[in-house]
């Protein structure tokens, strides 16, 4: 799949379930950085901000690449400023 394709993807999900969940290998690093990538500018393809998270098997150590986490992307909540007189 192509980056443009995985942006698509997840800001279809994003659009109409408002969250987009995908389980990968724990590695390699760069499809993690990718994904996390995607998923912020499918957020600003809709106008929102996004928070990625990923959940991790509590048995992964660094390097091991046979687990699989799960990377959630949902919209992140509006912050609004007060001023203060």
């Amino acid at each position: 799949m192509t980056r443009e394709e995985l942006i698509a993807e997840i800001a279809e999900s994003l659009a109409h379930a408002g969250e987009y969940e995908h389980q990968m290998y724990a590695g390699p690093t760069q499809h993690m950085v990718d994904l996390h990538w995607c998923a912020h500018l499918a957020g600003r393809r809709l106008g929102i901000k996004v928070r990625v998270t990923v959940a991790e098997a509590p048995q992964i150590r660094r390097g091991d690449h046979h687990e699989h986490v799960t990377v959630t992307v949902v919209p992140r909540p509006e912050r609004r400023l007060v001023r203060v007189p």
